[in-house]
């Protein structure tokens, strides 16, 4: 060998191989071709080739590139388009030959199936770390959110590194180990809001610190929701008899290892203080895979079916000192298929064998393993569709199929999952659940008691029924129970611990019975529609006629988001063809707002004394409000100020509009007066000062309507007003003196109103109000109308609130204008275009609620945003909605803008197709034809919204 050839081996061992270039990891789409780079160290000719195995060393594919001449530094790219379309682990192996030997390359790689960019599983990443491998690899799962521990040094940086590489962030703060825990989260929220999914604090012991420290965050302007870090069960259950829920509703646990911390035991101790629902987050411990062992894809499993929230993991398992890890390939796997499914049970199947079965409308997904040997297992899906199997990785696995319609599949210590559309595994999964639940719900002694003989009998008959009830009527006996419950609560008849958990449970059983109703095909005769329509009159009654506490959370506010809740599932179930399903759902979501109009009434439930749950008064401190010229000093009833004050006691019914309407006085001078808000609440005797007036004749309230009636297939119809029992009559207030009455001016109706230019006009709120009805009325836009009048969205209306109507300087606002395009305080209006509005999402968003809201079309909307139907939504995302109904054509004036650089063997087609564009919308931005021809190294632009 002479020198020459010599120094050209010697020069091979410095060449370098990489498998997709152009992406920050290597990992592939199993839908493109497999791009390869060769960075030669020498200039010459040589032979390549080379072959891919899978991870047990077979081989996918081989190829050859024949005789090339290399340069020395310059790459050469090649793309392999024949591989199978497999997921999981590969070896690429490179020869590069010449006439005097050759070097053999070898780079692992991984390739995964492109996920929907808009869902992201519920889980969170713990101990992130500062690996930038780290954070791109939890982007290709795509995972949305890290927690960050605030006590580490250098956390507040870390924290800003993540915001900017596009997560959102769950800020830990222990507030024992600060001097002043409000003041540090302020100016912790001064830095990061904008970015925080939720907060997690550790308070110790100390209710009232969690609540100073809701306060801060409020009064910085940082609304996100709080979430309580526990560390001990039992400190857990001291904390709620000290009236833990009435500051947060959450809590964030370890849940490996820790004894006692069960989804049932927390919510049995959040019931027994009177709070039917709780929402947890569990962190695991577990970090890695044992040998081919998914220990931590089974731990995530076993944490959602318990009924965590979100599930937190460290974030460090996707990516090691050997590349990307099988962590990284099964969570993608997993965000592929599960998509955004709820957990609906498991099926009876051997002890042996663990199941989870997930749903969303018409569809399903079973994961399913063995806790022992391999075995075969035999499914019963009935007559479901497009059933499909796959492994661990997304790979497709062989199933068999019997004559009798039955599914054989061999289960081993790795998952396996099984897709399909309808069939019987739903009403399987729910009737295990219900004969369980149905099975508790009667060993409870206070529970029993409370629901009476007839619905004890239909809850004991479930079992025997094999999970189904006989008729239609039992059915609609448990579902009439909920707002009797409920009623029983807020009038102190029956102790909160009972009501609480006896509404629950109920609810439990009565959802999975909604299953079994579908099962028995005999539809409703009340409409869908018709449901839902009643619903959202109990809402309306709710809105307008109560009154409420920002700084507490209100049984009726929870109970309404509820009741929205059930209303979306029904449609949804409706939309996916499972209609009997979902009138069922709507009928439980309709007597669930019957429960409302108390809710309205009395404010929070009335504590008993026969089961007193030990409590704090929590003051959360607040700024005092700035002294009203004129207005009254603080008295008691008969002691007011001699001819100008008078004291009314609240009665049941009273509010604090139809207070200001009697006495003829504006709501926002009451409110004054007393330091109250519009969603203060009001308890039976308190004491409201008055500042002098003529007090009007007391309106008569409306006749109480009995309470509707549920025959088996249809709920009478909704009263109007879904009115609270008749209130006993006011006594005439006391005062010492009569103020002569004010003249009053003619009134002019409402329909010939007009407004000078410039001026104000006030809006007095009736029943049926809302804020977005009252903008639309007088033509402004809800975001002017709710910063003249210091509300947001969600602020409550009191029938005899006064709404400021404020239009623009110059203009005159009539009553009944054309309508002006929706937004709210939440969007912002693009300016180059007012008929489109951007919404950001919020907690309970739906694609169906966010078109209800504007207006439009769930599927427009959808389509608008390439949102697949079913689809869950990030909360802070922001999504287009032309409120005409008509989008533009694309132009690329708006969204997120993609630069890409042209690879070999790049084709117009191939671009549209790896950013989800269509071609002719790719070839009208950058101005080419079908005919135009691309070279290796142009760059063209990709608006994506």
């Amino acid at each position: 060998m002479n020198a020459a050839a010599a120094l050209l081996l010697l020069s091979l061992s410095a060449s370098q191989l990489a498998v997709s270039p152009d992406q920050p990891l290597p990992y592939s789409y199993v839908d493109e071709p497999l791009v390869v780079e060769v960075v030669p160290d020498f200039s010459g000719t040589a032979r390549l080739s080379g072959t891919v195995e899978t991870e047990s060393k077979e081989q996918a594919a081989r190829f050859d590139e024949g005789e090339l001449s290399f340069a020395a530094g310059r790459p050469y790219w090649f793309a392999l388009k024949n591989l199978p379309e497999r997921t999981g682990f590969f070896s690429l192996q490179v020869s590069i030959d010449v006439p005097e030997g050759a070097q053999e390359l070898r780079q692992t790689f991984s390739r995964v199936r492109r996920t929907a960019g808009e869902y992201h599983l519920p889980l969170f990443g713990v101990q992130a770390g500062d690996s930038p491998e780290v954070l791109r690899a939890l982007k290709g799962i795509p995972l949305s959110t890290l927690r960050v521990d605030m006590t580490q040094e250098g956390a507040l940086e870390r924290a800003k590194r993540y915001l900017d590489a596009g997560f959102q962030i769950v800020p830990y703060v222990d507030a024992t180990a600060v001097p002043d825990p409000a003041e540090h989260v302020a100016q912790l929220a001064a830095e990061l809001c904008d970015g925080v999914a939720r907060w997690e604090v550790y308070a110790g012991d100390s209710v009232p610190v969690l609540a100073s420290i809701i306060q801060a965050l409020r009064t910085a302007g940082c609304a996100t929701p709080l979430t309580m870090a526990a560390r001990d069960v039992d400190q857990f259950d001291a904390m709620m008899k000290k009236g833990l829920g009435n500051v947060v509703r959450s809590v964030a646990v370890s849940a490996n290892g820790q004894a006692g911390w069960t989804v049932e035991a927390v919510h049995r101790m959040a019931e027994h203080a009177g709070f039917e629902d709780w929402t947890l987050y569990a962190m695991l411990d577990a970090t890695a895979e044992s040998g081919d062992q998914p220990s931590l894809l089974k731990s995530i499993f076993r944490a959602w079916a318990q009924g965590y929230a979100e599930v937190g993991f460290n974030a460090s398992a996707v990516y090691g000192d050997n590349g990307l890890s099988r962590v990284f390939n099964q969570l993608n796997a997993l965000t592929y298929r599960l998509g955004p499914m709820r957990f609906a049970g498991s099926l009876p199947l051997k002890a042996e064998i663990t199941n989870y079965l997930f749903t969303s409308g018409a569809d399903w997904y079973l994961a399913l393993w063995s806790e022992g040997a391999d075995q075969s297992v035999v499914l019963q899906p009935g007559d479901a569709m497009r059933v499909e199997a796959f492994d661990q990785y997304n790979n497709s696995v062989a199933i068999t199929a019997q004559d009798n319609g039955d599914l054989q599949i061999n289960a081993t210590q790795r998952p396996v999952y099984l897709t399909g559309r309808g069939g019987k595994f739903f009403e399987q999964a729910a009737r295990a659940q219900a004969i369980k639940l149905a099975s508790q719900l009667v060993q409870r002694k206070d529970i029993a008691d409370a629901i009476g003989n007839e619905v004890r009998l239909a809850v004991a008959a479930v079992p025997g029924n094999k999970g189904m009830l006989k008729e239609r009527e039992q059915f609609f006996t448990l579902i009439r129970t909920l707002p009797r419950i409920e009623q029983q609560w807020h009038a102190g008849d029956l102790p909160r611990p009972v009501a609480a958990s006896t509404i629950a449970h109920l609810t439990r059983l009565i959802r999975q019975l909604a299953v079994m109703e579908q099962l028995r095909g005999e539809p409703f005769i009340e409409p869908l529609s018709d449901t839902l329509a009643r619903c959202k009159e109990y809402q309306a009654f709710y809105l307008t006629s109560s009154s409420g506490s920002d700084d507490t959370f209100e049984r009726g506010d929870w109970l309404l988001n509820e009741v929205r809740r059930l209303m979306d599932e029904a449609q949804s179930l409706s939309d996916a063809g499972r209609r009997i399903e979902a009138s069922a759902v709507a009928a439980l979501a309709e007597w669930r707002a019957r429960g409302l109009e108390f809710a309205a009434q009395a404010g929070d439930p009335v504590q008993v004394a026969e089961a007193p749950v030990e409590e704090v008064a929590l003051e959360l401190p607040a700024v005092p409000p700035a002294p009203v010229p004129g207005a009254p000093a603080e008295s008691t009833e008969g002691e007011g100020i001699p001819g100008e004050t008078i004291i009314h006691s609240v009665q049941r019914g009273d509010t604090l509009g139809g207070i200001a309407a009697k006495y003829k006085v504006g709501l926002s001078d009451l409110l004054k007066w007393n330091k109250l808000t519009t969603k203060s609440t009001l308890r039976i005797g308190q004491k409201i000062t008055i500042q002098g007036s003529e007090p009007a004749a007391a309106p008569t309230p409306p006749a109480p309507a009995p309470e509707p009636e549920a025959s088996p297939v249809a709920p009478a119809p909704v009263p109007e007003a879904a009115s609270a029992p008749e209130p006993a009559p006011a006594p005439e207030p006391e005062r010492e003196s009569e103020p002569a009455p004010a003249p009053e001016p003619k009134p002019v109706p409402e329909a010939q109103q007009e407004v000078p230019a410039g001026a104000s006009t006030v809006h007095v709120i009736k029943r049926g109000d809302t804020l977005g009805g009252v903008a639309d009325k007088y033509g402004v836009p809800l975001s002017d109308l709710l910063k003249w009048n210091n509300l947001t969205r969600r602020s409550t209306l009191n029938i005899g609130q006064e709404i400021k109507i404020r239009p623009a300087e110059g203009a005159a606002a009539k009553s009944k204008p054309e309508p002006a395009a929706a937004t709210t305080n939440r969007e912002q209006e693009d300016q180059r275009d007012p008929g489109k509005v951007i919404h950001t999402v919020e907690r309970n968003d739906t694609t169906h609620s966010i078109a209800e809201q504007y207006g439009v079309k769930e599927e427009d909307f959808r389509k608008w945003n390439g949102i697949r139907a079913g689809a869950q939504l990030a909360r802070g995302k922001q999504y287009v909605v032309y409120v005409s109904g008509n989008a533009p054509e694309k132009s690329g004036g708006g969204g997120k803008t993609i630069s890409h650089t042209v690879q070999r063997g790049d084709t117009p087609y191939e671009i549209a197709k790896k950013y989800g564009v269509s071609v002719d919308d790719f070839l009208k931005w950058n101005k080419l034809t079908k005919k135009s021809v691309l070279h290796i190294g142009e760059k063209y632009v990709i608006y994506k919204q």
